[in-house]
């Protein structure tokens, strides 16, 4: 089940996404999801809003591929997981592990993890470490490095935000968060990061939403792109 998100055009109109793009997208951002976790049953997919991007799955699409390839675990990253490893139980002795090897990402407190595949019909074992808490430096400089990004893309962040606000002045947090994304090229989670970047103008209240204008506004450094 592919994604449908739209993109722009070059001049700023949204067109449904070409196949083969939907189709590398479902690959590098999908992903699985317990049953309880998700609107959809055991055997559904629906599109995967938190990333923007794919599609998330059920244990039951999981269990079918690995029976038809016949192995009995699927060892996936490219997922931030707070225990650095995450085992979804797919049934009949299969499973799905969501391993990720770096710590503290992104300013963060998760731990790292591996796994360990040892002779014979056992599961791997997950091993979990966390390197020294980066201190409060690493957090900041990964914020002026955000700010600055920002600030240098403002004309077409705007432009961005001006082709799905429909009029409007603002947006909704998620279509924000959406947009930059798209437009900055980072798959971070801004609805998360929100405090850092927005201010009680640009976001008096998640019922009035994002004042894109306001928001661009606040950074002072406009670059053309």
């Amino acid at each position: 089940v592919a994604s449908q998100w739209d993109v722009k055009d070059p001049q700023g109109k949204l067109k449904p996404r070409p196949s083969s793009l939907r189709m590398l997208e479902d690959l590098l951002w999908s992903d699985p999801v317990a049953p309880h976790e998700g609107a959809f049953l055991d055997d559904f997919s629906e599109p995967n809003v938190k990333r923007g991007a794919g599609i998330v799955y059920g244990p039951k699409m999981i269990r079918e591929w690995l029976e038809k390839i016949g192995c009995k675990y699927l060892v996936r990253s490219h997922q931030c997981v707070e225990t650095g490893a995450e085992i979804l139980d797919c049934g009949q002795g299969m499973a799905c592990y969501t391993v990720f090897s770096a710590s503290n990402y992104q300013g963060g407190s998760n731990q790292a993890a591996l796994l360990v595949f040892e002779p014979g019909d056992q599961p791997p074992k997950v091993i979990r470490q966390r390197v020294s808490n980066p201190g409060p430096e690493l957090a900041q400089r990964n914020r002026a490095t955000l700010v600055s990004l920002i600030a240098a893309n403002k004309k077409k962040l705007r432009k961005g935000f001006a082709a799905v606000a429909e009029g409007k002045k603002h947006l909704d947090l998620q279509l924000w968060s959406q947009v930059m994304r798209q437009e900055l090229g980072l798959q971070l989670d801004f609805c998360k990061i929100r405090g850092e970047l927005l201010t009680p103008q640009s976001y008096p209240s998640e019922q009035q939403g994002v004042d894109f204008n306001i928001f661009l506004d606040s950074y002072k450094v406009e670059v053309g792109v």
